[in-house]
């Protein structure tokens, strides 16, 4: 009898585990219309400050609502103490889901990739537009648990600064400011004060 309740307590375990690390899906449809926005930042936002090692500057800020294609985690790059997380998202065409069937989405190396059959569900252009990867700066240690509930598939409402920040003996990291960049550099650096789960639509 101990052994069948053992076996049901690990089945049960099994399949919580699986139930909140499986992608979350939605109907066919764009489910984020909203473009991120950027703005201009104040004068004293744009005064220096230190974050651990780092000197962190703001160049602009940032809101995004989108749709969470991947995340991973960092803890021994070179930018691991800065940035212990990457988001990669999309908004538009690049939060519908008959999109995203037919797109394979994955990160590593503190880049975002993707690939598909031919021919892609939606144009090129349309793709890098409409996604993005993020390196995240927590802004406080509720920010950076916050940021791990986020599960893949998931909607998030996210702002903060795009920022640029060094310190002694590493290259300085800078955020993109444009959406339609891709390769080295075009990551958002971000500065993250606020994030939430968005309600399924």
């Amino acid at each position: 009898m101990r052994r069948i309740v053992i076996l049901v307590l690990v089945a049960l375990t099994g399949w919580w585990i699986y139930s909140i690390s499986r992608p979350v899906r939605y109907p066919p449809g764009v489910v984020v219309q909203a473009e991120p926005v950027q703005s201009a930042i104040t004068n004293e936002q744009a005064e220096p400050w230190v974050h651990g090692a780092y000197r962190v500057r703001a160049l602009a800020r940032f809101d995004i609502t989108a749709r969470l294609l991947s995340r991973k985690f960092y803890n021994s790059d070179e930018i691991a103490d800065l940035s212990p997380i990457d988001f990669a998202a999309g908004w538009g065409p690049m939060s519908d889901q008959v999109v995203l069937d037919k797109i394979s989405v994955w990160q590593t190396g503190r880049f975002f990739f993707w690939k598909y059959q031919n021919p892609p569900p939606i144009a090129k252009d349309e793709i890098v537009k409409h996604a993005t990867n993020m390196h995240l700066i927590p802004s406080t240690p509720e920010v950076a648990a916050q940021l791990k509930t986020v599960r893949t598939g998931d909607l998030f409402h996210l702002r903060g600064l795009l920022v640029e920040a060094s310190k002694p003996g590493v290259s300085p990291v800078r955020s993109s400011l444009t959406r339609t960049d891709t390769g080295k550099g075009a990551c958002e650096v971000v500065w993250v004060e606020f994030v939430e789960r968005v309600p399924n639509p």
